[in-house]
């Protein structure tokens, strides 16, 4: 996620509790947001309308919560996996009061091992399941960069 951003959420997100109510958090965004960061936004709601915030509450260990989410999220919304894996992290900063992600290298590499066992990728723009063996959605047209 951009920088800007993330900052933006840590300055309006002054409790974490409004994370929990998926309609004040709907609200809060809104009045603050200005129309800005509107992509940004409707991501990060999806995943407070989908409990993650209570999920990642109730757990310490936050390499196999930004693993586990940031798949959940990727599968669910049909988004690339470095997008999911950064909302993950600010929520998981929101929600811990942290101000920075701490990365283990372990973490990132079981990621991108997963990644490499997958044979197929799928459109953010359109949804259609791709072969890696393409780098351009055949439906659409949209590139295909996959994340090093």
């Amino acid at each position: 996620m951009n920088e800007k951003f993330n900052d933006f959420c840590r300055k309006i997100i002054k409790d974490k509790n409004i994370l929990f109510d998926p309609d004040l958090s709907r609200t809060v965004f809104t009045e603050h947001s200005n129309d800005k960061y509107k992509n940004e936004i409707r991501l990060l709601l999806v995943t407070v309308e989908s409990g993650y915030p209570k999920i990642i509450d109730g757990s310490d260990d936050i390499d196999s919560l930004l693993f586990s989410l940031s798949k959940r999220l990727t599968e669910e919304n049909y988004i690339i996996e470095k997008i999911a894996a950064s909302m993950i992290k600010l929520l998981i900063c929101l929600v811990k009061g942290m101000d920075s992600f701490p990365v283990k290298k372990t973490a990132v590499l079981e990621v991108d091992e997963i990644n490499r066992q997958s044979e197929t990728w799928i459109c953010g723009r359109c949804s259609r399941e791709n072969s890696f063996e393409l780098d351009f959605c055949e439906k659409c047209g949209k590139e295909f960069n996959p994340p090093l």
